[in-house]
């Protein structure tokens, strides 16, 4: 089979109203491949546990395969590559979500696809940001940087701190990718035309809908579990009690995703959403890039003084490194009574080790040998 009539075939089944991404993994698993589901008829596949009569007329009478056919011709001259759910270059994590998409649509740059795992971060949050949230996203992404110049941003492209994020990826010649919530025949909000095109060169633009699908309510809150479901971790910035900020949160803890949340003043209608998940324990508090890195494990792609082997501890820099050993992160204050030293040389030689590429400090004041 062709990959061209395997991408029709998924695209065409997709297509059919009735038949979302779960029953029809369902169909595939039975009858192995899409060209089966189309020649069966409809008591054939009403056999299929969760097929009722009126989706199985459709399947039959749908016509879809033509449909789709149209449709790949027309993604073809518009340079907008389909991905199937089983492709090589479909998003890995996005993939092992119940209600994955079978087929993609994805215009940009394919390096960007590739890169799309554990250092991708979804950044969400209210359209009506303050100064206090836009300002956290400006820094936030600055200092993911100095941990790899490989992390993707992904937002959603409307107003507010979706537009921020995006934009400060590009600030920061970082690859950022938009969830589109309609079809590539669109683009919303219409004032995002000059960014969405930036964000061509080092990431992209990505959407499960045909291309003229329009921008309705219910596809950007179904397009929220496509930015929960693709990074490693999402980072909600401002949310007021309800909003898509929060449906994302809900789908990111449905899929066991790391989730963190920015707190914000208390009494204020757009910090009242991140504050409530940290309260009721469903997101981690941040207050910078170091919460998140410690949290995901990563190292930061170059120390100030690289680690070297011809590193010659002192005495006091011998007992503190004993000190903090291998195992798990020290306090500052465990390492105080540890080592027995008055607090301001302690604090001195750990910040010679840290300057030395030795050690490094995490969140709440640990720290930790860095080989």
């Amino acid at each position: 089979m062709t990959d061209w009539q395997r991408a029709k075939e998924l695209l065409a089944l997709s297509m059919i109203s009735g038949v979302g991404p779960v029953l029809a993994r369902q169909l595939l698993a039975h009858y192995k491949s899409g060209e089966v589901i189309f020649s069966r008829s409809v008591a054939d596949l009403m056999a299929v546990p969760n097929v009722g009569a009126v989706v199985a007329k459709k399947i039959v009478e749908a016509n879809t395969l033509e449909k789709a056919e149209q449709e790949l011709e027309l993604l073809e001259k518009r340079n907008i590559i389909p991905l199937l759910f089983d492709s090589v270059e479909y998003p890995s994590f996005l993939r092992d979500i119940p209600s994955a998409p079978l087929v993609l649509f994805y215009r940009g740059n394919r390096q960007a696809l590739e890169r799309l795992g554990k250092r991708t971060l979804s950044i969400v949050g209210t359209r009506k940001a303050t100064a206090y949230g836009r300002e956290f996203v400006q820094t936030l992404v600055s200092e993911l940087k100095e941990y790899s110049s490989d992390i993707t941003i992904v937002s959603g492209l409307a107003h507010g701190i979706d537009a921020e994020a995006h934009r400060a990826a590009l600030q920061n010649e970082l690859a950022t990718i938009g969830i589109l919530g309609h079809g590539f025949s669109y683009l919303y909000p219409s004032n995002h035309v000059q960014m969405a095109e930036q964000m061509l060169e080092k990431g992209g633009l990505l959407t499960e809908y045909v291309c003229d699908t329009a921008p309705d309510a219910y596809n950007f809150l179904q397009r929220n579990r496509i930015i929960a479901g693709i990074a490693a971790a999402t980072i909600v910035v401002e949310s007021p009690i309800q909003g898509g900020a929060l449906a994302t949160a809900n789908y990111c803890l449905e899929y066991n995703r790391h989730l963190f949340a920015v707190p914000g003043t208390v009494g204020r209608t757009m910090s009242q959403g991140c504050n409530r998940l940290i309260a009721r324990h469903k997101a981690t508090l941040i207050e910078s890039a170091d919460d998140i890195a410690a949290m995901l494990k990563w190292d930061k792609k170059t120390s100030i003084n690289p680690p070297s082997a011809l590193f010659l501890p002192t005495k006091e820099e011998e007992l503190i490194l004993s000190v903090i050993g291998s195992g798990n992160p020290k306090s500052f204050d465990e390492i105080v009574i540890e080592a027995q030293l008055p607090i301001n040389q302690l604090q001195m030689l750990l910040f010679q080790l840290e300057f030395a590429g030795q050690i490094r400090q995490l969140p709440g004041r640990l720290y930790e040998r860095t080989h």
